[in-house]
């Protein structure tokens, strides 16, 4: 065989095995440091797991945020971490008749490797979407980091894009005593600038599923993300293990490194591009191509609607991906290429999902399998058996046992949209709108092409057994946002008010079931009646301040614009554009603080609810009413009361009329009882549905400015946060290294220094003139 077809055919095999195996970093080096014994591993491009083993105390790493284009595959110079990129790379497309990869321009990339110009991989993502996108180390999702519970990760994040700063935050590590390490920026840390090199440190106590993304601007919705892993300690291990055999369940396999699923939905232009559309209501045009102008004639997009009538889809839905690849509607199978998970028949399995997605919740099933929920966002629960579907929402995280005692073959996992066609007065079932993507489960020994897998995929899609709900025994999902799916789907929902933890709380641990006291009584409405009904909280839209407060705390005071519940923030018509503001609570050590989270108002949707810096326990759901004739949300939760009397328009599109503003919400009389017990559910997210509220509870005992927001990337930015302030006299100082930031605001006396004097400048001459006579004086008499 000729040479350059050798080098040719390498290449090719190379971009076959890198997606359907691992391609991980581990240990590379041992050191002891302070007497304690840490891993440094060699997380390079293209390493999609950075796995500290066993044993460590400290697990050391370095991840590059760069931007890339999907569908390239770009040449990596320099030693692993600090790589930089060649200029011999090339685009590839996939054949859609054989499905192997064909390179588009005739470079180093296209048929050379060796040990000094490395190419990487290219994103795949849904076989379609060729654009720019964020990444940690040229992959999406970025690498699966695994850690030991107790160990302490140090992750040196190295800022190598073009055009502007980032932020990494650890979804759901609480940060005891490391405020400043929880990854906002503005808020808790100086925003990485380019260039420049931040790094993380922080003791990963709890063990469980976690995450970590972008918090700056729209780069997590491009593809800044990846999994998080803190293996259970020996101890916990085994108090896992006899609680869960006392409830029936039996030993199962953990492999964290291939059973990690990340699941994310994908758009077809850049998400800053679809935020300058959203945000200032210029509405997107399905029908032309992106980036071409919109013309009066073109049909604008109107949002989907969930099973309860509820708004899902304020931005048209693209595509999906699992592990960072899927399908596009339109591209045949043969051009995909599918995320593929394996398993042995006769085992049973551990599987941790989560959700990365920026917009849609998705409906999560393995054709063939039921399921048992184990854990959500870190905490084990008691078995949940015979689930269909997990849905999951921004945020959130699930995992779960699959027990591989299939017919050895192979099968279909699902990813699908809440979306259904909208009837407001038809009677239930109503069409999904089949907006899913797709990945393989793999049996051993079951067949598929190793060579190009893609031409099995179409084989596998028909003849993997879909479960119909319809007939035969009924469904059962988890997690719902809504209390129930009509009768009609034949779908039982098991909520999160139904789970109780595996573990118990501790008591020293445990809040109260009310709040300490009405300072620390919280109602958080999460609706659309900000500034131009734009996203916020109680109608204040939260904006970032100049100065983040973790770090600059005497500037933060001085220069930001805060507000608190104390204004008078209705949006209409006493102040027509709302509070726009660091809207921020404040919180004293050592009380149970409840927030009371409702999604009530004018505008109807479901929310994600993150707070950062906890875990909380989900005392109570309070659900709306429903029509029976098809589930549609009818009236509001009355154990809410909004305590406003202006009423304005309804909201078009809606099947309900809603007038009424939600800006100052309290209790109404009487309030509902609340109970709490060692067993009562914690999460970090939770969705809290649409018409209705969540009750969460937590002890404040975690100083430190913590974010709290939902989690649908679009509400976010524009304004649907809030900063708790807590135990202000007992903050961590915050290392001197991190407090550097700042800003330039003018100031006429500074200003003033600046300025050129020509009379002072006369008079240094006159000085400098006479100091030089005198030497020469000096000089004379000597």
């Amino acid at each position: 065989m000729p040479m350059g077809v050798l080098r040719e055919v390498l290449l090719l095999v190379l971009l076959y095995i890198t997606w359907i195996t691992t391609v991980s970093a581990t240990c590379q080096s041992t050191e002891i440091v302070d007497g304690k014994k840490r891993c440094v591993v060699e997380c390079g491009w293209g390493d999609r797991v950075c796995e500290c083993e066993v044993g460590y105390d400290e697990c050391e790493l370095t991840m590059t945020a760069t931007q890339i284009k999907t569908f390239a595959s770009y040449q990596v110079l320099g030693v692993k971490p600090n790589q930089i990129l060649g200029s011999a790379g090339t685009v590839y497309n996939l054949d859609n008749v054989t499905g192997e990869p064909i390179p588009v321009i005739n470079s180093t990339c296209k048929n050379y490797i060796d040990n000094s110009t490395f190419c990487i991989t290219p994103n795949w993502v849904d076989g379609k979407n060729y654009k720019v996108v964020y990444t940690l180390n040229g992959v999406i999702p970025s690498p699966t980091i695994i850690m030991d519970q107790d160990a302490t990760l140090i992750a040196h994040i190295v800022n190598g894009l073009t055009n502007e700063a980032t932020s990494i935050h650890w979804h759901g590590i609480e940060q005891f005593n490391t405020p400043w390490m929880d990854g906002v920026g503005q808020i808790t840390q100086c925003s990485i600038a380019p260039s420049t090199t931040f790094t993380y440190a922080f003791v990963g106590t709890v063990p469980g599923t976690f995450w970590y993304h972008s918090h700056t601007g729209t780069q997590r919705a491009d593809g800044m993300f990846g999994g998080i892993i803190v293996r259970e300690n020996n101890k916990t291990k085994t108090e896992v293990a006899e609680a869960f055999e006392s409830l029936g369940v039996g030993p199962f396999l953990d492999y964290p490194d291939r059973h990690t699923i990340v699941i994310s939905d994908w758009f077809e232009s850049t998400s800053i591009d679809d935020i300058e559309i959203a945000n200032p209501g210029l509405r997107f045009y399905p029908d032309i191509p992106v980036y071409e102008v919109p013309m009066s004639t073109d049909t604008t997009y109107s949002s989907t609607f969930s099973y309860d009538g509820g708004e899902v889809g304020p931005a048209p839905y693209f595509s999906s991906l699992i592990n960072g690849l899927g399908r596009e509607e339109s591209v045949p199978y043969i051009s995909s290429r599918l995320s593929e998970f394996r398993v042995e028949r006769g085992n049973v399995y551990r599987f941790r999902l989560i959700g990365a997605q920026s917009l849609y919740a998705f409906r999560f099933s393995i054709d063939g399998h039921n399921l048992t929920t184990i854990a959500t966002d870190s905490y084990f629960i008691e078995p949940i058996e015979e689930v269909n579907y997990i849905i999951i929402h921004s945020g959130e995280r699930y995992d779960f046992l699959l027990n591989a005692t299939a017919v050895i073959s192979n099968y279909i996992i699902r990813i699908e949209t809440l979306e259904a066609e909208p009837d407001c007065f038809a009677n239930a079932p109503f069409p999904s709108l089949n907006h899913y993507t797709e990945a393989i489960l793999h049996y051993e020994t079951a067949p598929m092409d190793n060579g190009v897998p893609s031409t099995s995929y179409e084989s596998i899609s028909m003849n993997s057994p879909m479960r119909n709900c319809t007939m035969g025994p009924r469904c059962r999902a988890v997690n719902c946002p809504f209390e129930n799916f009509h009768t009609s789907y034949g779908i039982d929902c098991i909520n999160v008010d139904n789970f109780r933890l595996l573990i118990e709380t501790p008591a020293e641990d445990l809040p109260e079931a009310y709040a300490t006291d009405n300072d620390h009584l919280f109602f958080w409405n999460l609706n659309f009646e900000g500034e131009g009904f734009s996203g916020s909280i109680n109608g204040r839209r939260f904006v970032l301040p100049p100065y983040p407060p973790q770090v600059q705390q005497t500037q933060f005071g001085q220069y930001s614009d805060v507000c608190d519940d104390n204004q008078d923030c209705s949006a209409h018509p006493s102040n027509q554009y709302g509070c726009i503001c660091t809207h921020q609570v404040e919180i004293d050590y050592d009380k149970t603080v409840q927030i009371v989270v409702s999604a009530e108002g004018r505008f109807l949707n479901s929310h994600p609810m993150h707070i950062h810096g906890h875990t909380f326990q989900v005392l109570k759901v309070g659900y709306p009413s429903y029509y029976d004739r098809n589930g549609y949300v009818n009236e509001q939760n009355p154990d809410i009361d909004c305590n406003q009397l202006l009423q304005l328009p309804n909201v078009t599109g809606q099947c309900t009329e809603r007038t009424m503003t939600c800006t100052n919400p309290s209790w109404s009389d009487p309030s509902p009882l609340l109970n709490i017990s060692s067993k009562t559910p914690r999460k970090d997210t939770v969705i809290i549905p649409a018409g209705g509220y969540v009750v969460l509870n937590f002890k404040s005992d975690n100083p430190g400015y913590w974010f709290a927001h939902c989690h649908i990337e679009i509400h976010q930015i524009q304004g649907m946060a809030i900063l708790i302030e807590e135990a202000s006299n007992r903050h961590n100082p915050a290392p001197d290294e991190l407090t550097m930031c700042t800003n330039y605001i003018f100031n006429s006396g500074f200003y003033e220094k600046l300025q050129f004097n020509p009379n002072q400048a006369e008079t240094i001459q006159v000085s400098i003139l006479s100091l030089l006579m005198s030497m020469l004086a000096l000089l004379i008499v000597f």
